[in-house]
């Protein structure tokens, strides 16, 4: 059985630029997932993201320990949807994944990565190294290289490459970053998640660590200033996007921080390139032992993509965040997420997303959990309740029940056009694994 046990939390999808990453859910891609992870900068944000595997018919996976090599093979046949297979091509794929990291001592690794999808007619195989060094107490680099060669059922064959970079240096007073992210033109990697292609980036960073002794602010411990600067160069476009930060955070009692930062912003689409200034702030406070709360807000310019031409406004974004723990058993986590567009006076569009999330852990082997969402700009809410008892970790039972609402229109007795949110689908499952041991 590859079904999650809950559903995807509710995000902002209004005018996103790039696809939303939603974190694995499925319980057996989630087990020993660790073993796969592979450097990687910020584009290519994680080569190895198995909900790329849509539907699977069957797999299988192997993970573990030797020594100081770690290893993962997984494999699988996925049954792909039209938007992904492709016309022309069959939407059977044959998914195929190796990992291996060796351990060199201390923070030292060297590791290799294969990935496969073959369908008929079609393949996608990527081939790759990642290695981290520390060179001194206090810097540490990391490198990755991946090779894509790739062919489509109409296409000849295409070889491309992706490059990471990062080197940091930290020491009680220092912060220095440093990294670099190259993606060929066509580089292709069907098990990963992949925003763009076709760019060069880097990001610098300079952060200093100030440890005040003030009598009269016994609760501040740090401060720190820092200048960041970004850049990304798009090799098909020949456009510059690029962000000079200036920040000022702080580390306080009770396990609170804050921070502001002012930046100057520039992006470019659809052949010109936006400017704006940007401000934004988030902060955290453990106030007692049971009431935990985090925040950010901030006000930027933003592009509305999907307009013919492009244009530019500004919006507001922000969130808030509570988590409760009255007792030992109980946890009450709430959030709220708010995002606006505002052009030449007139609001465009705005969202506001609920997420409640309750769980009560009876034991160490039984827990109720109920969660409650809620989005605006879509009408629709999503209850998910799911009992769930864990006899030892792999042998476990599951019992759930989902339900979706969403803003129907339709005409009452009066023949008044009316909404009202209606239950439009339903669903109940116990899912169980027996953990075997030999």
């Amino acid at each position: 059985d590859f079904s999650q046990i809950e559903s995807d939390a509710f995000e902002v999808e209004v005018n996103q630029r790039f696809p939303i990453f939603r974190t694995e859910k499925r319980p057996f891609f989630m087990e020993g997932a660790d073993n796969f992870s592979f450097f990687s900068v910020s584009n290519l944000s994680t080569p190895v993201h198995t909900r790329t595997i849509v539907n699977p018919r069957w797999a299988a996976k192997i993970t573990g320990t030797h020594n100081a090599t770690t290893f993962g093979i997984l494999t699988a046949e996925d049954q792909l949807p039209a938007s992904i297979a492709g016309t022309g091509s069959g939407r059977r794929a044959f998914s195929t994944i190796g990992r291996a990291k060796q351990s060199l001592g201390g923070d030292n690794y060297i590791g290799a990565l294969y990935s496969g999808r073959e369908r008929d007619g079609a393949f996608n195989r990527v081939a790759g190294m990642d290695a981290g060094f520390r060179l001194s107490q206090a810097n540490v680099i990391s490198l990755s290289f991946l090779g894509s060669f790739s062919k489509s059922s109409t296409t000849t064959s295409t070889r491309s490459a992706n490059v990471n970079f990062e080197q940091v240096y930290e020491t009680r007073r220092w912060r220095l970053s440093n990294n670099y992210e190259y993606i060929s033109n066509g580089f292709q990697m069907e098990s990963a998640f992949l925003r763009r292609t076709g760019i060069s980036s880097g990001r610098s960073t300079l952060a200093p660590n100030f440890y005040p002794n003030i009598t009269n602010a016994p609760w501040l411990r740090r401060i720190v200033p820092s200048v960041t600067y970004a850049y990304l160069y798009d090799l098909k476009s020949k456009l510059w996007d690029s962000d000079l930060g200036f920040g000022l955070s702080g580390s306080f009692n009770r396990s609170g921080s804050a921070s502001i930062v002012v930046s100057r912003s520039q992006e470019g689409w659809q052949g010109r390139t936006f400017r704006w200034t940007e401000y934004s702030s988030s902060g955290r406070v453990q106030l007692t032992k049971w009431l935990n709360l985090r925040g950010n807000f901030g006000n930027r310019g933003k592009i509305f993509f999907t307009a013919v031409p492009a244009f530019r406004g500004r919006g507001w974004d922000g969130g808030l965040s509570v988590t409760l723990q009255p007792g030992s058993k109980l946890t009450q986590d709430f959030e709220y997420s708010y995002s606006d567009f505002h052009h030449q006076g007139e609001k465009i569009f705005d969202v506001h997303i609920i997420n409640s999330e309750t769980t009560y852990q009876f034991n160490k082997y039984f827990f109720l959990r109920g969660i409650v969402q809620y989005n605006s700009f879509q009408n629709e809410m999503l209850t998910d309740f799911l009992s769930s008892f864990t006899f030892i970790p792999g042998t476990v039972l599951h019992v759930g029940y989902s339900s979706l609402y969403e803003d129907r229109t339709y005409i009452d007795d009066r023949g008044i056009d009316s909404a009202k949110l209606q239950n439009v689908k339903r669903s109940l499952f116990m899912k169980a694994s027996y953990l075997w041991r030999i």
